[in-house]
C-alpha cells in the first residue's frame, strides 16, 4: 500500500508541489509581514532614541495640540530668564536654549537641497545637548559663515570651502561653507537636513520661527542632568521652577511624541499587509482542499477496486 502511495505521489507530483507552494507561499507571507514590520519598529526606535541621547528634559511652551507626521507643532518661545531658572535646579548638569527656524541649502541647479522639512539652528558643539557631530571643518564662527549634514553637502555638490546660497525666511543669501557635520549616529540622522549658523547670528538669520525672532527667547530648553539622577525625578524638580504656560517633559516622552505619528503609519501598514497575507492563506487552503476533492473525485473507482482487493482505509 505504501508503495502504491509513493507511486500515485511520484504520478501527481506537479500537483504536490503546487499544493506546496501555495502553502508556503502563504506562510511565507504572514512571517514575511510581521518580521519585516517589527524589524522597521525596532529600527525606528533606535533611531529616535538615538535622536534623543543625551536629553534628560525639554521645557517648552503649553502645546494647544500634537502634531502630526511631518508637522511642526505650533509652540511659543520660551522666555530667556526661563533658561536661567532651568540652570539652577539641583540635578541639571547644563542645560541649553534651542533656536532654531527654517533654513534650506540652494544646490548649484537653482532647487532645495536636503531633505524636508529644512532647519536651521544654532552651533552648540555639546554632545549632550545638540545632535550635530562636526565630521569635517570648523564651526561656524561669524554671520557669513555656515555648517552644513554631510548628507546635504554630498546632494548639492558643496566641499568646505565653497560658497553656499541658503534660503531663509528673509530670502535667500550666500554664506562660506566652513564645516560639514552629522545628525546623530543613526541612519535616520541621514534623512534630515540641517544647517548650523553661529550662535550670535542665528537669532537673527532665523527671524520669524519660533525662539528666532525675539534674542531673549527660545524654540525650547534642552535639559541634561547629573549621573544618577532619573528623568523623572529632574523633569518634577525643573517643573517646579518654570512659570505658568512653560512645562517640562522628560526626553523619553518627547522622542515618543516624535515617534508617534511614524508608529501609527507603521501599524496602519502592518494591518494593511496581514490583511492580505490572511487573504492568501485563505485562498490556498481554499485551493488545496479543492485540488484534493477534486483528485479523490477523480480517482473513486481506482479506490473502489483497491477496496474489492482488500485495500483498508
Amino acid at each position: 500500500m505504501l508503495k502504491l502511495v509513493l507511486r500515485g505521489l511520484v504520478a501527481h507530483r506537479a500537483r504536490l508541489l503546487l499544493s506546496m507552494v501555495v502553502i508556503v507561499a502563504g506562510v511565507a507571507f504572514v512571517a514575511g509581514t510581521l518580521m519585516f514590520t517589527a524589524t522597521l519598529d525596532r529600527s525606528f526606535d533606535r533611531a529616535f532614541d538615538d535622536l534623543g541621547r543625551g536629553t534628560d528634559v525639554v521645557v517648552r511652551t503649553d502645546r494647544a495640540f500634537e502634531p502630526g507626521l511631518g508637522e511642526r507643532a505650533a509652540e511659543r518661545p520660551v522666555p530667556a530668564p526661563v533658561l536661567e531658572a532651568v540652570r539652577e535646579v539641583d540635578g541639571v548638569a547644563k542645560a541649553a536654549g534651542v533656536v532654531e527656524g527654517f533654513a534650506a541649502v540652494v544646490d548649484r541647479r537653482g532647487r532645495l537641497a536636503g531633505a524636508e522639512p529644512q532647519t536651521g539652528v544654532a552651533w552648540n558643539g555639546d554632545p549632550d545637548l545638540s545632535l550635530p557631530r562636526l565630521s569635517a571643518g570648523r564651526p561656524p564662527a561669524g554671520p557669513d559663515e555656515v555648517a552644513i549634514d554631510v548628507t546635504t553637502a554630498r546632494d548639492a555638490g558643496y566641499r568646505v570651502g565653497d560658497r553656499v546660497t541658503v534660503a531663509l525666511r528673509a530670502g535667500a543669501r550666500p554664506f562660506r561653507l566652513t564645516g560639514l557635520f552629522e545628525v546623530g549616529d543613526s541612519a535616520l540622522g541621514d534623512q534630515l537636513s540641517m544647517t548650523a549658523f553661529a550662535p550670535g547670528a542665528a537669532a537673527r538669520l532665523l527671524s520669524g520661527a519660533p525662539g528666532t525672532g525675539d534674542q531673549g527667547a527660545y524654540a525650547r530648553i534642552v535639559v541634561h542632568g547629573d549621573d544618577g539622577v532619573s528623568q523623572e525625578r529632574l523633569r518634577d524638580a525643573v517643573a517646579a521652577a518654570l512659570p505658568p504656560g512653560v512645562e517640562a517633559v522628560t526626553g523619553r516622552a518627547a522622542v515618543g511624541e516624535q515617534a508617534g505619528p511614524l508608529k501609527a503609519v507603521l501599524g496602519a501598514m502592518r494591518t494593511f499587509l496581514l490583511v492580505f497575507a490572511v487573504i492568501a492563506v485563505f485562498v490556498g487552503s481554499f485551493i488545496i482542499v479543492n485540488t484534493f476533492t477534486m483528485l479523490v473525485s477523480a480517482r473513486v473507482r481506482e479506490l473502489a477496486l483497491l477496496r474489492a482487493v482488500g485495500a483498508s482505509r
